[in-house]
């Protein structure tokens, strides 16, 4: 039959119908080949994880032998407390790090916590614990500085799996939502390690990220809700910390999305209630905790923990431990500080004069208050610090004891010793207190700081990165000199505020008499 008296109805419907076969295939093959990378992926990831695994074991059983000549002694209810059962390479690995433990080192966390913000009181979804810290800790008070200000949920519809998606885990990187708090130490012992911050753990810091989630009323209607993942540590590595919760929420994520995913063609409410409940830590995620467990604190410690389907956790300690309090914080302070006012803090501080930062951002105000916390070295802040002042404390504020401080709440500003930051309009009350000269300082991170305007840094590039450790060291030094030439000077203290000139004397006649100056000078 002649092509030009074919029907052309009959011909577009072919081309349709095979156009559709093709594109069907091509997808079938790219799932099938998508498929078998996941299943590569795994693979691999369980075969380095076993040998892992054996190299730890074998490591293990040689250094155990060695301590068998000095025993520790048993101690009851020792050891990890979760709600998962435990492998038999982890028990090796659990049993390793309490010997350590009973010759005095610390481990790089306390515990951790996931909890709901769905009540007015904190709801602790799940606990995993290397000591007994959980039972000195109340959770009516972990709710106050988690969720400080009333977060209520909001009826949400959900139209479509990829909107589910997007709401049940989002991509996780640093922003507001991720802080810091403090609660007072109660330990009895101190970190092994000379000039680490923190050394005596006056501190225990609650390293937080707020998220998103979803909850289903008995009415069937979908609401916003909030979780927070915290870690509780007495080492103020806060990088560290928070990429570990940003790989557990990653893999909460990515399970929830594959388990979505697999339902989209019989999607039902249902089947959304059942994921939602699901809000404890998978086996993944307790494998994470389990290993990061292990470790204990120590100069050029090297962490790593391979994740399947997520980034491993990877970090290197410095061999010198003394300022690993300031890689995380100081970036966002130096954004959102003039050097200048810097500095007016810093000296103020030092004649113990109260500073109180404002934001309704948590996440900046932490970092502000525990950055120019760990600028103040070799001298140590001994009065009051908390990152997050709760409502339900703010009577502190009228106290008569300097104050370092980050409020997310409306205040009204008192007049007298205290200076007051306000982070979100960029503005400082002025204090007319004594300083010294830091005019070569400025200079030397005149270029640095620049490279810190613009916007709230919450990941530094490369370049602030490399810009941040120069002006930490420039005011370390800047410091350190003003330490060294009032300890040892051979004429005494006296002698050099008298040979100071009218400026200098005012601020070291001041200085001279803190107790964060005797501390130093009797240290």
């Amino acid at each position: 039959m002649d092509i030009s008296e074919m029907d052309v109805d009959d011909l577009i419907e072919d081309w349709k119908y095979w156009k559709e076969m093709f594109y069907d295939l091509a997808l079938k093959y790219k799932l099938i080949m998508k498929k078998y990378e996941e299943t590569l992926e795994k693979l691999f990831t369980e075969m380095e994880k076993t040998k892992m695994n054996a190299f730890t074991i074998k490591e293990l059983r040689e250094r155990l032998k060695k301590l068998n000549a000095h025993p520790p002694p048993s101690k009851k209810n020792s050891g990890p407390s979760h709600h998962a059962q435990e492998s038999s390479d982890l028990d090796s690995v659990a049993s390793y790090a309490k010997v350590k433990e009973s010759i005095g080192n610390t481990k790089l966390y306390e515990a951790f916590l996931i909890l709901s913000g769905d009540s007015e009181e904190a709801n602790i979804i799940y606990a995993y614990s290397n000591s007994d810290i959980l039972q000195l800790i109340n959770s009516k008070i972990i709710n106050d500085f988690i969720f400080p200000t009333q977060m209520s949920g909001k009826n949400l519809e959900i139209h479509s799996i990829s909107e589910l998606s997007v709401i049940l885990y989002p991509n996780f990187i640093r922003d507001t939502n991720s802080f810091v708090f403090t609660l007072k130490g109660n330990s009895s012992t101190s970190i092994k390690i000379d000039d680490i911050p923190n050394k005596n753990k006056e501190l225990l810091y609650c390293c937080c990220v707020v998220t998103e989630d979803l909850q289903v009323k008995e009415t069937s209607r979908v609401e916003s809700s909030y979780l927070c993942y915290c870690i509780l540590t007495y080492c103020p590595c806060f990088e560290l910390h928070f990429d570990v919760i940003y790989r557990l929420l990653s893999i909460k994520r990515i399970e929830r999305t594959n388990k979505v995913m697999e339902l989209e063609s019989t999607y039902t409410l249902q089947h959304l209630l059942d994921i939602l409940k699901e809000k404890g830590p998978s086996s993944e995620e307790i494998y994470v905790l389990e290993t990061y467990g292990v470790y204990n604190i120590q100069p050029s410690l090297n962490v790593r923990i391979d994740i399947s389907e997520v980034e491993p956790v990877e970090y290197e300690f410095p061999q010198d431990l003394s300022m690993i309090d300031t890689v995380w914080p100081c970036p966002v302070l130096f954004s959102l500080m003039k050097f200048t006012d810097l500095m007016t803090c810093i000296f103020a501080l030092l004649q113990e004069n109260s500073i109180v930062f404002m934001s309704k951002s948590l996440g900046v105000i932490s970092s502000c208050v525990l950055g120019i916390q760990s600028l103040l070295k070799p001298f140590t802040w001994a009065y009051v610090i908390s990152p997050i002042l709760p409502e339900q404390i703010k009577d502190i504020l009228q106290a008569p004891l300097p104050l370092l401080v980050g409020v997310p709440f409306a205040i009204e500003k008192q007049s007298g010793g205290i200076i007051y930051v306000d982070l979100d309009k960029g503005t400082m009350t002025e204090k007319h207190e004594p300083m010294l000269c830091y005019k070569t300082l400025a200079e030397k991170c005149r270029k640095d700081y620049g490279f810190f305007a613009g916007r709230t840094c919450y990941t530094p590039t490369d370049i602030q990165q490399v810009a941040c450790f120069r002006i930490i060291d420039n005011i370390k030094a800047y410091l350190q000199d003003l330490g060294e030439r009032l300890s040892k000077n051979p004429d005494g203290v006296g002698e050099v505020v008298r040979k100071a000139d009218a400026n200098e004397q005012e601020f070291f006649k001041k200085f001279t008499q803190t107790q964060t100056f005797l501390r130093f000078y009797s240290g």
